[in-house]
């Protein structure tokens, strides 16, 4: 549905299956950048805190992209300043 740009219907099918409430606000998130209302800086960091609740959302990474280069082109960001999603596993051990 979102692919083709059938929004409407994608926020009808989202309110009908609410099981899984991380993956119900990623597509969420999805569907308000496809019609523009959410802005992409809003929508990085709403996917920053879902992947740091569940690393292996699936599409959240691909969308994070999608958000910053958004963000990029709206001239909101630049490369300089964007960072990464977070890694799906943290760094060395614990701090000291």
């Amino acid at each position: 549905m979102l692919e083709q740009g059938d929004t409407k219907t994608a926020r009808e099918a989202l309110a009908e299956n609410a099981e899984n409430p991380a993956l119900v606000e990623l597509l969420e998130i999805k569907v308000a950048l496809l019609e523009g209302t959410m802005p992409a800086q809003l929508a990085m960091n709403r996917l920053l805190v879902l992947m740091r609740k569940d690393a292996k959302l699936p599409g959240a990474n691909e969308l994070y992209r999608q958000a910053s280069a958004n963000s990029y082109a709206q001239g909101s960001s630049s490369l300089s300043h964007s960072h990464p999603p977070p890694p799906t596993k943290p760094k060395g051990g614990p701090p000291k």
